[in-house]
C-alpha cells in the first residue's frame, strides 16, 4: 500500500467512526461521557485561552469550553 493509499483509507475510515461517535453505538463516548462535566469543571477554575484538545472525537464538547 502506498502512503497516498493508506492515507485516503485512514481517512475513510476516520470519517466512518466519527458519524457514529456520539450515538449509542460507540462505547468509548458513552464509557468516558460522564466525565466531560468534571472536566470542564476543572477548566473553568483556572482563566486560559487556548485550549489543547488530543482527542479524536468530532469536538461537539470543546464548543462548552469555549462559550
Amino acid at each position: 500500500m502506498t502512503s497516498a493509499e493508506y492515507k485516503d483509507l485512514s481517512v475513510k475510515e476516520f470519517t466512518k467512526a466519527a458519524e457514529i461517535y456520539e450515538s449509542d453505538h460507540a462505547s468509548v463516548y458513552n464509557m468516558c461521557k460522564k466525565d466531560y462535566p468534571d472536566i470542564l469543571a476543572e477548566l473553568e477554575k483556572e482563566p486560559f485561552t487556548d485550549l489543547l484538545d488530543c482527542g479524536c472525537g468530532t469536538a461537539r464538547r470543546n464548543k462548552k469550553s469555549r462559550a
